[in-house]
């Protein structure tokens, strides 16, 4: 027989049996005493036993949902099987859809309150995700404002002016113009044009001195956003 017609057979009939079983138990709670002192069942509503069937047949539908949400690997041995399946997990699929059955209300209850509860749970997740993103977005830009703030709009592409192997005296005037350039700026970091026009020195010589500057500790470079060389001093 195919599995899933078992399945589906185990459901029905654990469902159907659980359901009498809830009305037997709802009926013999709820029996009334006559004034001859017996008992009388007659008073249980004549659409009891119709509703404990459909409550316990539901309950047993759920089942799968329900070993889904603890993690269970009963419904998945029995499905994913490739050869002969191991009887005790029809008998412990049984045994939990009979469970349900019994307790039918109680059971839909309580697995409504889990879902619902893991459903806020993942909302909740995916609601702190996105603010963490929108935070780091929002610190991203701000780090970008905060550099375009210090740092001098580029004008000269860096491939423009490759570095040289002159020695300069970081002593003489060419060298204190272009770092009075620096120190006269409200730009932390500053690019080439800029500094030359600052000092009034040509690009190549504001290169030549700010590579000398560089390998004595005096500068420092990195590329900006738009891949050109900014300079900051080092004081």
């Amino acid at each position: 027989m195919c599995t899933y017609l078992i399945i589906i057979s185990i459901i029905l009939i654990m469902g159907l049996f659980g359901g009498i079983i809830n009305y037997y138990t709802i009926v013999q709670t709820d029996t009334t005493t006559t004034t001859g002192g017996q008992t009388d069942a007659s008073v249980a509503n004549k659409y009891l036993l119709p509703k404990s069937l459909c409550t316990g047949v539901a309950a047993a539908i759920l089942v799968p949902l329900f070993l889904n949400t603890i993690s269970s690997g009963v419904l998945e041995n029995i499905l994913g099987a490739s050869d002969k399946v191991d009887a005790k997990n029809y008998f412990i699929f049984s045994g939990f859809c009979l469970i349900a059955a019994i307790a039918s209300k109680r059971f839909i209850d309580d697995l409504y309150d889990k879902v619902i509860k893991i459903g806020k749970t993942a909302t909740d997740a995916k609601k702190t995700a996105v603010d963490a993103k929108e935070t780091a977005d929002s610190a991203s830009s701000a780090t970008k404002e905060l550099e375009d703030t210090i740092t001098e709009p580029s004008e000269t592409s860096r491939s423009a002016f490759p570095e040289t192997a002159e020695v300069a005296d970081t002593d003489d005037d060419n060298t204190k113009a272009v770092l009075k350039a620096f120190s006269d700026s409200n730009y932390t970091y500053r690019t080439l044009k800029g500094l030359a026009k600052q000092s009034g020195l040509p690009d190549q010589t504001v290169i030549d001195i700010l590579n000398v500057l560089k390998t004595k500790g005096r500068v420092k470079s990195k590329p900006n956003r738009n891949n050109n060389d900014v300079w900051k001093v080092i004081y």
